[in-house]
């Protein structure tokens, strides 16, 4: 299945927010998560879901979040 880095991330950080309270679109660390996967891959349209779960775990691990 293939889905963009915008559409992918909310995904995650809906399913992160444990509280449900947390604004998605507002927040500095997943900001910098979404540039961060836009760099990576030049720019924002449709990927393979494997490909975003991969450089998703990438990211967060090297960022330390």
């Amino acid at each position: 299945m293939k889905t963009s880095i915008y559409a992918f991330l909310t995904v995650k950080w809906l399913e992160e927010d444990i509280d449900g309270v947390k604004s998605v679109f507002m927040d500095r660390q997943n900001k910098a998560t979404y540039d961060a996967m836009v760099t990576t891959l030049g720019r924002d349209t449709m990927y393979d879901q494997k490909i975003l779960e991969k450089i998703y775990s990438e990211i967060r691990t090297e960022a330390n979040f």
